[in-house]
């Protein structure tokens, strides 16, 4: 079954160098661009690693580092710069595999590259009013652009056709709390498509999540890129943030399409 493959980040970021990570073999694993890395809140071979790390399968008694062109390991608190480099574990367990996904409305189906316009992750006119209340009081306005929320969408982070991935993440086996206000985010509606498409996700860090735009198809992506999400700007009590946990697993999916650049581990459905 041929392999799904989507658009890379580097194609985007068109005027900047990139950061290429390959296994010790040559198998290309990472495609970063630079300036994306330089101006995403975490300028850090750190930040390389932890996206890395979310791309290949690797056992808790493992230990992995990048390696640059003169075999040394980069110091993680390092800025990264551009070049070749190889990604290692110890101890090796041989061939290197690559992680599952990126999935999002199913969770037997790679995403399609071409994405979806499904509602599936879209509360707006839904008949449980309360969460698209909740996640608007919270906000106010669009988290990315400010827009009054009635150009926007309350959107799941993580797809209403996903209840496993709820269960997952929050350890419960029972049904999961899916119009929780902290499994929402406000966005322009234009946004919440290009988010279910896996072009920009929020990044957490230190209690603050970053603004990252893997693609560069909507105004002023570059300069919203980046952009800092304290705690502070949310109302409501603390509980009803968005939860990292599912922000974390949008991410991973993000990377997985823009980053790696395919499809892993999907090849078969139910």
């Amino acid at each position: 079954m041929p392999t799904t493959s989507y658009e890379l980040a580097v194609d985007t970021w068109t005027d900047t160098d990139s950061i290429e990570i390959t296994s010790t073999s040559n198998l290309r694993i990472a495609s970063f661009p630079l300036s994306f890395v330089q101006t995403g809140g975490d300028n850090t071979w750190r930040y390389v690693l932890e996206v890395v790390g979310q791309l290949v399968e690797k056992d808790s008694d493992q230990l992995d580092v990048i390696i640059d062109e003169h075999g040394v390991a980069v110091s993680l608190d390092d800025a990264p710069s551009s070049g070749m480099y190889h990604y290692e574990q110890t101890p090796s367990s041989g061939k290197l595999e690559f992680s599952r996904g990126p999935e999002y409305f199913s969770r037997f189906r790679p995403v399609t590259p071409e994405g979806s316009f499904s509602t599936r992750s879209d509360s707006k006119g839904s008949s449980d009013n309360q969460f698209r209340m909740g996640v608007v009081a919270r906000d106010g306005t669009c988290l990315v652009t400010d827009v009054m929320h009635s150009y926007c969408t309350s959107c799941h982070i993580v797809p209403l056709s996903r209840p496993d991935v709820y269960q997952l993440i929050l350890s419960i086996n029972r049904d999961p709390p899916l119009y929780k206000t902290s499994a929402g985010l406000l966005v322009r509606d234009d946004l919440h498509h290009a988010y279910d498409r896996l072009e920009w996700s929020l990044y957490y860090k230190d209690g603050s999540f970053y603004v990252h735009f893997f693609v560069l198809g909507y105004p002023d992506a570059t300069r919203l890129h980046g952009m800092r999400i304290p705690p502070e700007r949310f109302r409501g009590p603390i509980s009803e943030r968005p939860d990292p946990r599912l922000v974390q697993w949008h991410y991973a999916q993000c990377v997985k399409a823009r980053i790696r650049g395919f499809a892993a581990g999907m090849e078969f459905e139910p």
